[in-house]
């Protein structure tokens, strides 16, 4: 196998460029090898023709292969895209509604009183949480009348 320089004139056959990798005929003539600086490797016609079978041997069995990896890769994405859209439907049809800072799994149910199970002293914490939105609540009634 000779190393042709690009640009330069070649007797016919096949040429191949590792760096692009790239295959180029020439006729039977001859010619020029495109410009540029980079080497060709001229290939031999008896290496090209056992190379077709293997080359189409691959082509068989690989063509199957990445089809199914693209329907399977399909239908999984519709699939999580379904599942998606189920749960947010269920997500926003949950009743009660959660709220923010609410516990839904602590084991008790909204509106439970001390007697049952919820933590005592949590009515004066509510008590005192209103006297301060209720005292905010008239500074700023007052900021604004003046």
């Amino acid at each position: 196998m000779t190393n042709p320089v690009s640009g330069r004139q070649v007797p016919g056959g096949w040429y191949w460029n590792p760096e692009r990798l790239e295959l180029r005929t020439i006729p039977p003539e001859g010619g020029s090898l495109p410009d540029g600086a980079v080497r060709w490797r001229r290939l031999p016609g008896w290496l090209l023709i056992s190379a077709a079978p293997i080359v189409g041997g691959l082509f068989v069995i690989g063509l199957p292969v990445f089809g199914a990896a693209v329907i399977a890769r399909a239908v999984a994405s519709k699939t999580m895209a379904g599942l998606s859209r189920a749960a947010h439907a269920l997500a926003t049809t949950l009743s009660p509604a959660p709220s923010p800072g609410e516990a839904h799994l602590g084991g008790h149910a909204p509106g439970r009183d001390a007697e049952e199970g919820v933590t005592p002293g949590l009515d004066e914490v509510e008590a005192k949480i209103r006297a301060r939105q209720g005292k905010a609540g008239k500074d700023e009634a007052s900021d604004q009348g003046e």
